[in-house]
């Protein structure tokens, strides 16, 4: 897997609040983030998969969002 994949789990900086257009954009790309872990099914796209799902839980109102943590429980579910 490549640095930059992962990366973009830890650079994504989001914060609690309103989503800005900079936060949507990051939701889409954690979208096809989720899309080319799932081909990988490697702990290390796993752990992406599940920071990503962390810093984007507060925004799951945004419909980008929403998209991406169904697609991402679908792909990805987690243990309970």
């Amino acid at each position: 897997m490549s640095s930059a994949f992962v990366n973009r789990a830890d650079e994504s900086g989001l914060q609690a609040g309103s989503p800005s257009l900079h936060h949507l954009a990051r939701a889409s790309t954690a979208t096809a983030t989720v899309r080319h872990a799932a081909t990988v099914h490697s702990s290390r796209s796993t752990q992406a998969v599940d920071d990503l799902r962390e810093r984007l839980k507060d925004y799951g109102d945004s419909p980008v969002v929403a998209d991406f943590l169904a697609l991402a429980a679908t792909l990805y579910p987690t243990e309970s």
